[in-house]
């Protein structure tokens, strides 16, 4: 006792007292957690009830889809249009055709096993003792010949019906589902072993213990299991219906005990938040005295001074060292950023410059009326599907146009706009302008400042459309020492040499309102990336490649 009350006298030390309330009070909450593992393990076997009843569901579904698939393909299989084969084998009496046929229809059952895997599919003639099989999926070929001659006894005594239910059979003490139609003078059909509709649901046996196939009087008639036998009438026991069967797949997890005494939970819960809440109001009481006050009056000097006070200052008077350090740092800080303020304010100057520029370049008063002339253009000659187009495709860059203040958009959304902006001008001057665009990397995987590369596309084309036979512009992006390179070339007339060099010198270029948007793309990189970003030009007669090099920034889901 006197050795905590030492502790607590200790005033020149917030860590030593702190650190004794939260030794106490985590010990005691330790304690009461661990009697809360009880109610822990009850809801997470209430979740496993679920996991295991929807695994279950989504399983009898997939199962569901595959016996619908296999009917389809049953039919069609002998309902082929290119050929005649399955008539063939059931009326012709050519013996080459009938061979023929026979062939065709061998190669399409083996197909059939090929694709559908656990399947196993067979033609069956009996007015002419023709039987057709590929049973490679359903084990030997004493399997097969054992399968073949039940399936012709199946067939001979059961009344087939053309509808979609598959049947059980039982062959040489194996289950099977098996599905027939009778198709003019034959029949076609499927079968799979029950085992293989199973076995999945075995593949962990930490998971699940016990899998059947249980018919309409929940009596099963097949089961898998390791380690345990199938009882249906387990509370654990699990079964979900086969639709185009009249059986339902059944499953009882490894672990049986998927309930427990609630009343007793119950207890533990309310006894728990009980002597939580009071343990928590005793250590807020302590925390109140030795620590909530002093940081409470350093939030309110904190609000005070955001809120414009910026002569506000705290006395250095407080009981613990770490609360001095505390009153000590808001002082220092408080002095800074009263110094930084005249910087802060014509930074951001220099941002609203810059983004005033980038607002002029969205506004092309010039682009807009050439849209519209080209419009009425097409609307003269009534070439209405050209004015959809190109209504389609100017909304959408102008969507993009209008919406793209963000400091990053989607490389394939940037990609999307320079398409959308070439495909306009193509039909602007159609047959003059040529646009690719390649990439070595997944565009939306990354993210870019908005339109650094239209803004160079456009570029190449308004100067270039007019002076050169057929204008060639191309995009290339790749990626390169975690930085992603963007090249845009063209077979333009290019930059003069007094403008290359001041362009690759950052230079101020921006005159009488030419080559604001190179500026603008220049002075949002070097705001962004600082001096981690690139953009070089090189020109000459004939050609004109322009490289940005920025770091790569992925989006939020890599």
């Amino acid at each position: 006792m006197s050795f905590l009350k030492k502790l607590f006298d200790y005033k020149s030390s917030l860590n030593v007292k702190v650190l004794v309330s939260m030794l106490v009070t985590l010990l005691i909450i330790i304690f009461f957690m661990e009697m809360s593992n009880l109610y822990i393990i009850d809801i997470y076997q209430r979740r496993a009830e679920t996991t295991y009843q929807n695994s279950l569901k989504l399983y009898s579904e997939h199962w569901n889809g595959t016996f619908d698939v296999i009917n389809n393909s049953l039919i069609t299989l002998v309902s082929a249009t290119t050929d005649n084969s399955y008539n063939n084998i059931c009326h012709t009496d050519d013996q080459l055709i009938l061979e023929t046929s026979k062939v065709l229809l061998v190669k399409r059952l083996v197909e059939f096993a090929r694709v559908n895997k656990q399947f196993g599919a067979f033609i069956y003639v009996p007015q002419r003792d023709i039987y057709l099989e590929s049973y490679k999926n359903l084990g030997g070929y004493e399997d097969g010949k054992n399968i073949s001659n039940e399936i012709k006894k199946y067939i001979e005594e059961t009344n087939i019906k053309n509808d979609r239910i598959w049947d059980w059979i039982e062959i040489n003490n194996k289950s099977y589902f098996v599905k027939v139609y009778h198709m003019q003078k034959g029949y076609v059909g499927a079968i799979i072993e029950c085992q293989s509709i199973l076995k999945y649901l075995l593949d962990d046996d930490s998971l699940v213990g016990a899998a059947a196939i249980i018919d309409e009087n929940d009596k099963v008639v097949y089961q898998l299991a390791k380690g345990i036998n199938f009882d249906n009438t387990s509370p654990s026991a699990f079964s979900e219906n086969l639709e185009l069967t009249n059986y339902r797949i059944g499953m009882i997890p490894s672990e049986k005990t998927l309930y427990s005494d609630r009343i007793l939970i119950a207890l533990i819960i309310i006894s728990f938040f009980i002597i939580g809440i009071i343990i928590v109001l005793i250590n807020m009481r302590v925390q109140m005295k030795i620590v909530l006050n002093p940081l409470g009056k350093l939030k309110e000097a904190m609000e005070k001074f955001s809120s414009g006070d910026i002569d506000i200052r705290l006395q250095e008077d407080s009981s613990s060292n770490e609360i001095k350090t505390l009153y000590r740092t808001f002082n220092f800080m408080a002095e800074q950023i009263t110094n930084l303020k005249i910087d802060v304010y014509e930074s951001e100057l220099e941002k609203q410059e810059i983004k005033s520029n980038f607002l002029r370049i969205q506004i092309q008063p010039h682009f807009y009326t050439n849209l519209l002339n080209l419009i009425y253009g097409l609307a003269e000659i009534a070439d209405f599907k050209s004015i959809q187009r190109i209504c389609i495709i100017t909304s959408n860059y102008f969507r993009y146009i209008l919406n793209s203040n963000n400091t990053f958009v989607s490389l394939d959304k940037e990609i999307d706009c320079i398409r959308n902006y070439t495909e306009i001008q193509s039909m602007r001057y159609p047959g003059f302008l040529k646009f690719s665009i390649e990439s070595a990397v997944n565009a939306s995987d990354y993210m870019v400042p908005p339109l650094i590369l239209q803004t160079f596309v456009e570029n190449s084309i308004k100067h270039n459309i007019t002076y050169v036979p057929m204008l060639y512009v191309s995009v290339d992006i790749r990626e390169e020492n975690e930085k992603l390179i963007l090249n845009i070339s063209d077979n333009g007339l290019g930059f003069s040499k007094d403008l290359m060099k001041r362009l690759n010198e950052d230079e101020n270029i921006a005159e009488d309102g030419k080559h604001i948007g190179i500026v603008n793309v220049k002075q949002r990189l070097r705001l962004i990336y600082g001096t981690k970003a690139h953009v070089l030009i090189s020109s000459n007669e004939s050609k004109t490649v322009v490289t940005i090099e920025i770091p790569m920034t992925r989006t939020k889901g890599e």
